[in-house]
């Protein structure tokens, strides 16, 4: 993120909008200049308030430091807002890393299509006319952009799933995991290695936070608590496959034997075979989504969502939160 101009008020923004606007791209467009081929046009921003965004690579850094138009800049806190294709199994941090050695790369595009309900690891696709058009008028968008010159090779496989495989570059990787249209970008053939080690990094985060409450607690289910936890790491598809840390596992029943409901988020990653860990935990409340439509039963296309007997202490529930016109994702 690159400040621009460090002077604009409340007042400037209300009064001088329109004039700021101008000002601000004029100011922009000299950084821009600046960096030249240094700077990617994919995932750039400018609010009109003093503030830009941009991907540079390490001249590019140096051309900031230098600059006479960039007043200060910093790693861009907004980037991970901005992006929408899931990876939560690591996939777009195992493309970054793949950057750092290769100019392009062979990747997995998974598109969101809305003919079918689907996940990526676990599903049976049924391709059906509406699914494969639907596909075909996203890749046709995709290719009127700038950034499709970096996108070579491209098979798509729409007769078996709307996904396509494709060498792209840092312009179309970065353009493309903004898009809402598509799903998950990974490496051909990609493999999740990390479900353990993404558990484990907060597991004692988890358990000090769950031993908190229950050093609060009294024998007895007079407790007044509650505990919700709103994250995950890794996928399992069954209560005998959850990764188990002991001390995490016995202070939940613990605080279940005491009457503090024990409650996790089953994860946004489109899969409807598995659900993130805490919630594959045994007695744990695990929470999905459903759209905001007129029944209120549709599963959210991104919820993960598993088979109830193979998790058979906690229950499912679902809650209302995910798509229909809202972008709040409940699980």
């Amino acid at each position: 993120m690159i400040v621009l101009d460090d002077t604009v008020t409340l007042v400037d923004m209300e009064s001088k909008q329109a004039i700021l606007k101008a000002t601000m791209k004029d100011k922009a467009q000299n950084v821009l200049t600046e960096l030249g081929q240094n700077a990617l046009s994919s995932g750039y921003w400018n609010n009109g308030l003093g503030q830009m965004g941009i991907y540079v690579n390490e001249a590019g850094l140096h051309a900031l430091a230098g600059s006479k138009n960039a007043l200060a800049f910093t790693r861009d806190v907004t980037h991970a807002y901005r992006i929408k294709a899931a990876d939560a199994d690591g996939s777009l941090e195992a493309i970054g890393s793949a950057f750092l050695a290769n100019e392009s790369i062979d990747v997995e595009v998974y598109l969101n299509i809305s003919e079918v309900e689907y996940d990526i690891d676990n599903t049976l696709y049924k391709p059906s006319p509406g699914m494969s058009a639907q596909a075909q008028t996203i890749l046709d968008d995709i290719a009127k952009q700038n950034f499709a010159k970096g996108i070579k090779n491209l098979e798509n496989g729409f007769s078996s799933k709307p996904a396509i495989r494709a060498n792209i570059d840092r312009l179309a990787f970065y353009a493309l995991i903004e898009r809402d249209d598509i799903r998950a970008i990974r490496l051909t053939n990609y493999q999740d290695s990390r479900p353990l080690q993404k558990a484990s990094a907060f597991g004692s985060d988890i358990l000090a936070a769950l031993t908190a409450v229950n050093n609060n607690t009294v024998v007895g289910v007079n407790n007044p608590f509650i505990v919700n936890m709103s994250l995950g790491g890794g996928l399992y598809s069954s209560q005998s496959s959850c990764l188990s840390i002991t001390s995490i596992n016995n202070t939940v029943t613990n605080l279940i034997s005491r009457g503090v409901p024990v409650i996790a988020a089953t994860g946004n990653d489109f899969n409807k075979s598995n659900i993130a860990w805490p919630a594959c935990i045994p007695g744990i409340i695990k929470v999905s989504a459903v759209k905001n439509d007129s029944t209120g039963t549709t599963l959210s296309s991104f919820a993960n969502i598993a088979s109830q007997p193979l998790f058979p202490q906690g229950p499912f529930l679902l809650a209302p939160g995910g798509g229909d016109g809202t972008n709040v994702r409940s699980a």
